[in-house]
């Protein structure tokens, strides 16, 4: 079990509806249902952050402790997303963990250039998401201010040396 219940939502990103589905699997088993909200792609997540739209009401769609976001999206991508979070200065402090399936080196740099705080790949197993799920968790409730990577070790970030610079 994690050291902390999230105090907020968690934002999860993610336009497989396969990989919500497991997702919110893994939230249930860990008895934090009430703590997912997932936008659908990269666009939605932005208007959830932002309290645009349909999320607007603040009350309704409180802002998330953290963000898990997927890297290749339509549309807009979770790259995209992290440059946009970065530029916000009402996001500075929000913590983003980038949960992909891409092993290509440029996305890797360019999550720890741009502020992510870890960088983890999806597991193989679906059976295996509530034990990472745990592990990220528990590097959250952990960490401190700032944006370094967060200290687990699937966290491919923890390995990018200089490249984390936000």
């Amino acid at each position: 079990m994690t050291q902390s219940m999230p105090p907020s939502p968690i934002l999860y990103v993610e336009d497989d509806e396969n990989d919500v589905f497991f997702m919110r699997r893994a939230f249930r088993k860990l008895g934090l249902s009430e703590s997912l909200c997932v936008a659908r792609d990269g666009e939605e997540g932005m208007e959830y952050l932002a309290g645009i739209g349909r999320f607007g009401v603040r009350e309704t769609f409180p802002l998330p402790c953290f963000v898990l976001l997927d890297v290749k999206m339509p549309g807009r991508s979770g790259l995209e997303v992290l440059a946009w979070i970065r530029a916000q200065p009402a996001f500075l402090a929000l913590k983003v963990v980038m949960f992909t399936s891409s092993t290509q080196q440029s996305d890797l740099a360019f999550c720890a250039s741009h502020g992510a705080d870890a960088y983890v790949m999806k597991p193989s197993r679906a059976d295996l998401v509530d034990v990472l799920l745990t592990k990220i968790l528990d590097a959250v409730a952990a960490s401190g201010a700032g944006h370094r990577p967060l200290d687990f070790t699937d966290n491919l970030l923890r390995d990018v040396e200089g490249e984390h610079s936000v």
